[in-house]
């Protein structure tokens, strides 16, 4: 389920569902599994969690939410695409910029997590089953 994700993830599930990916092109998941994480000063966690979530989503969104510290830099050395916040405003802000990337991309399901390792990441795993059968449209 894992790939390396890169910068250009979201352009190549773009280009893969409209039949345009050019040589050399990474494939992706046409309805990507994804882990946001909304991080703020999160440079001390964010590497661990990133790589951590990468075994268990095909995609992982960090939303930049306006650090003064590492965490974009740090969180994309692990894998993870950045979306970055100029200013902070705050985890709503930070919410709803990972909403609207994946409905851009057609997500399957979007885990939330948070970048200080606070949620166990082993734990998407299991609530994936129920999502990917149509038993839940969702979990708390």
């Amino acid at each position: 389920m894992v790939g390396v994700p890169t910068t250009d993830t979201t352009t190549a599930i773009d280009n893969q569902r409209a039949g345009t990916l050019t040589p050399g092109e990474p494939a992706a998941a046409i309805q990507p599994v994804i882990a946001a994480i909304p991080a703020f000063n999160e440079a001390r966690f964010i590497g661990s969690v990133v790589l951590h979530a990468r075994q268990f989503v095909d995609l992982v969104l960090v939303i930049d939410d306006g650090s003064t510290d590492q965490t974009a830099a740090i969180a994309e050395a692990a894998g993870a695409i950045v979306l970055r916040h100029e200013t902070n405003t705050g985890k709503g802000g930070a919410l709803n910029s990972a909403f609207t990337r994946a409905r851009r991309l057609e997500a399957r399901c979007l885990v939330l997590i948070d970048g200080d390792g606070q949620h166990r990441v082993e734990d998407i795993s299991p609530d994936l089953g129920a999502w990917g059968i149509g038993i839940a449209d969702g979990a708390i």
